[in-house]
């Protein structure tokens, strides 16, 4: 990489990671998001679905939070109820 107005390259190694609650593909098809932007960028997809979709999972995870919060704060235990 060379710096705007350097003389000299500079060595970089980045991982550029991105998230969207948009569907790019549809985007780019209605020409509100850059098409050489977009293969640039999708070259893993992972699709992860909205929390609401795995409503058993809240539970579990609002405890790993409510503990991680507990140890962070030096608070007593804490339960969630029903």
């Amino acid at each position: 990489m060379e710096r705007i107005g350097g003389r000299r390259i500079i060595p970089v190694d980045v991982r550029v990671i991105t998230a969207t609650n948009k569907d790019l593909d549809e985007a780019m098809s209605h020409g509100t998001f850059r098409p050489d932007l977009y293969y640039r960028l999708k070259v893993i997809h992972i699709a992860v679905p909205p929390l609401r979709s795995m409503r058993e999972d809240i539970t579990p995870l609002a405890g790993h939070f409510l503990e991680q919060f507990v140890r962070e704060l030096g608070k007593e235990r804490l339960e969630l109820t029903a």
